[in-house]
C-alpha cells in the first residue's frame, strides 16, 4: 500500500501563498459558530443545574444559541465565498438523511457509553477499571460489526438496508437499556451491551456512504468533513444532554426519597455532585445503599428513554434515502494514475 502511494497516487500540490490560503478560512462562519453552539450548550448544562429553567441565566444562552445558528446559516449561505460548512451539501435528501443520522449516533453512542459505565459503577458498585471491563460487550462489537457492514455493502454495492438494520437494532437497545436496574442479570446486562455495539458498529461505515453517495465529485470531500465534524458534534451533544437529564432527574428522584424518609437529609446531594459520589458508595450502610442505587437506575433510565425517539427520528429520516449505487467512478483531483472503465449509472 506504501509503495502504491509513493508511486501511483497523482498528488495535485496547492502552490498558492500562505496568504492566500489564509484569505479562504472562512473566519465569521467558525466565530459564529463556535460562539453560538458554546452559548446553546451552556444553557442547556446550566438549566435545572446552576439555575432554575425560567431564569434569564437559562433562557438567554440558548436563545442566543438559536439564533447564532441562522445567523451561521445565513453566513454560510450567502456571505462567505469559501463556507467552513457549504449549505449545498445539506440539500441533497440522502446526504440530508445521513447528516441526520450521523449527529443523532454521535448523541447515542457516546452518551449510552458515558452513562453505562456511571450505571455501573453507581448501581452495580463497581471500581472504574471493572466499569471499563463492564463496558466491553460495546467496544469489542462494535468495530467488528462495522468492519462486516461494510464487506457486505461492497458485495451488494447499496447502503440503504444497512442503514435501516442498524438503525433498528440501535432502537431496539435503547428501549432494551430502559430495563437496566439493580436487578438486572449479567447476561441481560451484556447481552443489552452485545446488541448495541452491534447496531452502533453497522452505522460507522453505513452513514458514511450516505453523505457521499449522492454528492458531485468535487463537493464528496466537503461532504465527507462535514459528516466527521457533525458526528463530533452528536459525541458532545450526547454527553452533555445526557447530563442535563440525569442531574435533572436526580434532584426529583432525590427530593421525593427524602420526602418519603427513604434518604436521610445529612445524605442528600443534589444532580451535580452524584457522579462524584459513587466513589463513596462502599461506605454507605447497606440499606442505605440500596437505596441509591435505586436512584441511580432510575435517574439513568430517564437517559435511555431520551435516546429512543432520537434513534427513531433518524431511522425514520433513513427511509427518505435514495437507492444510489456504490459503483461508481469519482473523479478526484488526488486519484490513483489507474484508468478503470465506466462503472454502472445508479439507481434512484
Amino acid at each position: 500500500m506504501v509503495i502504491g502511494i509513493q508511486f501511483f497516487l497523482n498528488l495535485r500540490v496547492d502552490t498558492s501563498s500562505l496568504k492566500e490560503k489564509l484569505k479562504r478560512i472562512d473566519v465569521l462562519g467558525v466565530v459564529i459558530f463556535v460562539g453560538s453552539a458554546t452559548s446553546f450548550l451552556f444553557g442547556l448544562t446550566a438549566g435545572g443545574v446552576l439555575f432554575p429553567w425560567k431564569t434569564a441565566n437559562v433562557i438567554a444562552p440558548i436563545v442566543i444559541g438559536v439564533l447564532g445558528m441562522i445567523g451561521f446559516w445565513f453566513v454560510e449561505e450567502y456571505v462567505a465565498k469559501e463556507p467552513m460548512m457549504p449549505m449545498r451539501v445539506f440539500k441533497e435528501r440522502t446526504a440530508l438523511a445521513g447528516y441526520v443520522g450521523t449527529w443523532a449516533h454521535g448523541i447515542i453512542l457516546w452518551g449510552l457509553i458515558y452513562y453505562a459505565l456511571l450505571y455501573c459503577q453507581a448501581v452495580l458498585v463497581h471500581s472504574t477499571l471493572q466499569a471499563g471491563v463492564d463496558a466491553l460487550p460495546i467496544t469489542l462489537t462494535s468495530a467488528p460489526s462495522a468492519a462486516i457492514a461494510g464487506i457486505v455493502m461492497t458485495i451488494m454495492l447499496r447502503f440503504r438496508p444497512t442503514v435501516w438494520i442498524g438503525w433498528i437494532i440501535t432502537l431496539i437497545s435503547c428501549g432494551l437499556f430502559t430495563l437496566l436496574s439493580p436487578e438486572t442479570t449479567t447476561a441481560q446486562r451484556v447481552g443489552y451491551l452485545l446488541l448495541m455495539g452491534v447496531g452502533t458498529g453497522i452505522l460507522f461505515p453505513a452513514l458514511q456512504f450516505c453523505a457521499q453517495a449522492g454528492q458531485p465529485d468535487e463537493d464528496v470531500a466537503i461532504a465527507t468533513s462535514t459528516f466527521v465534524f457533525l458526528r463530533s458534534l452528536g459525541q458532545t451533544f450526547g454527553v452533555a444532554l445526557g447530563g442535563v437529564i440525569f442531574q435533572n432527574q436526580w434532584d426529583k428522584n432525590m427530593a421525593n426519597a427524602v420526602a418519603a424518609g427513604n434518604v436521610p437529609p445529612a445524605f442528600q446531594i443534589n444532580g451535580q455532585q452524584a457522579e462524584g459520589a459513587v466513589l463513596l458508595l462502599g461506605q454507605l450502610p447497606p440499606a442505605l445503599l440500596e437505596t441509591a442505587k435505586g436512584l441511580y437506575a432510575d435517574s439513568l433510565r430517564a437517559v435511555w428513554i431520551f435516546f429512543i425517539p432520537l434513534a427513531g427520528v433518524a431511522l425514520l429520516s433513513s427511509l427518505f434515502m435514495r437507492n444510489y449505487s456504490l459503483d461508481k467512478v469519482l473523479n478526484s483531483k488526488q486519484a490513483f494514475d489507474e484508468s478503470r472503465p465506466s462503472a454502472e449509472v445508479s439507481d434512484v
